[in-house]
């Protein structure tokens, strides 16, 4: 590929937060009808992988990282999911469309009971329907939700009546009354959706994607009945809680994910948990 087919593009490492410009072929931008285009780089100008968000004007407009927590599998105990029918062009629409940057913020604003307002496009109207769709089947029988679907001209006429303390557009945060998605990790959110959008996705990788879901709800309910019950707790034992109720393992990542749910969706407190514990982040737990 000549020269001319490339530009060069300046991004930065959203882990080390190193700079660099790379090349990547314009062809993969200029083709694009709209919205962003997400470019793997691996390794070019650090140590790391991650997810760029290039723009029609070849610039960056996000990084993300691609790592993941994996989380534990529930057979037994989790309830059987009811299937629904999405088409394939449903599923295509919201593939292309919903960025998986933008559903990381969903999905954790939700699992939290965080209000969230998603803006489209004027051009994107037909997504409301669908995205609509899809959000009442993931969290159906599970979490209790408030969002809202609204177009970009809706919300520059109606935003100051808007009761909603996180608002998204794209991979924008436009709103976030209390700094909820700033700062944060989406590791977990990470691993629901890594399969949802991989190259074949379909009616199976919605289906995980609802599973995944399915056994957040049932383990953050377990883990809150667990703290309202236990005295002198520590992450230590809610981890082999879970572990021997559930006959699972539990990354470290993940359990702090869960107490995160129990502390914003059922309101109890669980600030004593985390008491010396801060050797554990970013390791598994000994039996």
């Amino acid at each position: 590929m000549t020269n001319e087919n490339r530009k060069s593009v300046f991004i930065q490492c959203p882990t080390c937060l190193k700079n660099g410009k790379i090349e990547i072929p314009r062809d993969k931008i200029e083709k694009k009808a709209s919205g962003l285009s997400l470019i793997i780089v691996k390794k070019l100008i650090c140590e790391h992988v991650f997810l760029a968000y290039i723009d029609k004007n070849f610039t960056m407009r996000e990084s993300e990282e691609v790592y993941f927590v994996p989380s534990p599998q529930i057979i037994e105990k989790s309830k059987k999911i009811k299937e629904e029918f999405f088409d394939k062009n449903e599923l295509d629409l919201i593939n292309l469309n919903l960025y998986p940057l933008t559903l990381n913020y969903i999905l954790k604003s939700l699992m939290n009971a965080k209000a969230i307002g998603i803006v489209l496009e004027e051009r994107q109207d037909f997504l409301k329907t669908i995205y609509e769709k899809f959000l009442n089947f993931l969290f159906n029988n599970t979490f209790n939700t408030q969002y809202q679907i609204i177009l970009d001209q809706e919300y520059s006429e109606a935003k100051e009546e808007l009761n909603l303390p996180i608002i998204v557009k794209n991979i924008e945060i436009i709103k976030d009354n209390e700094n909820f998605l700033t700062d944060v990790e989406f590791a977990v959110e990470r691993g629901f959706i890594q399969k949802f959008y991989n190259d074949e996705y379909g009616l199976e990788t919605l289906r995980a994607l609802k599973f995944e879901i399915n056994n957040a709800f049932l383990l953050a309910q377990s883990t809150k009945e667990f703290i309202e019950n236990t005295k002198k707790l520590n992450l230590n034992k809610v981890i082999k809680f879970l572990e021997k109720e559930f006959n699972i393992n539990i990354d470290v990542k993940y359990a702090e994910f869960l107490i995160g749910i129990v502390k914003n969706y059922y309101n109890v407190e669980v600030g004593n948990l985390y008491k010396n514990v801060e050797f554990m982040k970013f390791k598994k737990l000994s039996k």
